[in-house]
C-alpha cells in the first residue's frame, strides 16, 4: 500500500514528502495552469520534488486519440517515470493501446465501474483512478468500487494497479485501504491527519495537530 499526494503545489508536495508518508505525486495540467505556472517549468520541479513517479492529466482540450497521444508524449518525455493520465473514453482507449505499445505508462482516470477498470487494463495501462469524490457526490459507495475492481484483477490475473483518487479524509483511506487498492492519492491536508492523533498531541506536548487536537 502506498500514498501519493493529490496536489499541483510544489509547497505541499515537499512537505508530505518531508514526512516521509508519500511516494509518488497526481496532478494534471489544468491544475498547475491554475496555479499559474508555465506548465513544463512546473512538472519539472514537480519531479525535482519527490522521488518517486509523476502522474500528470492531460489537459482538458485533449480529446481525440491524436490529441491525447501527442500531450501524452510532451509528458512522458520530462522524466522516466512519469504516468500520464488520460480518461476513460473510447478515445482514451484508443489512445491507451498506442501509448502502452511505446513503453509509457498510462493511468486511465474516471472509471466508475469494474467493467471499464477491466477494460483499460487489457488496453495496457499500468493503472486505473476510481474517483472517490464523484461516486460519494451521486450516492454511490467508492469504496465498493475499488473492492469489486481489486476482486476482478484477482481473478483475471491483471497486472494493473488501482489508485483510489480524491480520498478526501483519513476515513476514506482506510476504507480504500482495506478494499484493495495498490495506492492512495490524498490532498496534503489528508496526510497530514493521518500523523494526528489526539493521545500522540497529548502525550508529546504537541506533534502535528497541535496541542491533542487534529488538524482543521
Amino acid at each position: 500500500m502506498r500514498f501519493f499526494i493529490d496536489s499541483a503545489k510544489v509547497e505541499d508536495i515537499r512537505m508530505a514528502n518531508d514526512l516521509g508518508a508519500v511516494c509518488g505525486v497526481v496532478t494534471s495540467l489544468s491544475r498547475i495552469a491554475g496555479e499559474g505556472q508555465p506548465v513544463e517549468e512546473a512538472l519539472a520541479r514537480i519531479a525535482f520534488a519527490i522521488s518517486g513517479p509523476v502522474v500528470c492529466e492531460v489537459g482538458t482540450d485533449a480529446v481525440d486519440a491524436g490529441e491525447i497521444v501527442a500531450q501524452a508524449r510532451g509528458i512522458a518525455g520530462i522524466r522516466s517515470d512519469m504516468v500520464v493520465r488520460i480518461p476513460m473514453t473510447v478515445e482514451g482507449m484508443k489512445a491507451c493501446q498506442i501509448l502502452a505499445a511505446e513503453g509509457i505508462k498510462v493511468d486511465v482516470a474516471m472509471t466508475f465501474s469494474a467493467n471499464q477498470a477491466l477494460q483499460a487494463a487489457r488496453a495496457g495501462a499500468a493503472y486505473v483512478s476510481p474517483f472517490m469524490g464523484r461516486l460519494h457526490g451521486v450516492n454511490q459507495r467508492g469504496v465498493e468500487l475499488i473492492r469489486e475492481t481489486a476482486d476482478l484483477f484477482a481473478v483475471c490475473e491483471a497486472d494493473t494497479q488501482i489508485i483510489a483518487t480524491v480520498a478526501q479524509d483519513p476515513a476514506w483511506i482506510v476504507g480504500c485501504e482495506t478494499a484493495g487498492a495498490n495506492i492512495v492519492a490524498a490532498p496534503y491536508s489528508a496526510i497530514e491527519q493521518m500523523a494526528g492523533h489526539p493521545q500522540s498531541g497529548a502525550n508529546a506536548g504537541g506533534t502535528l495537530g497541535g496541542r491533542g487536537e487534529l488538524p482543521e
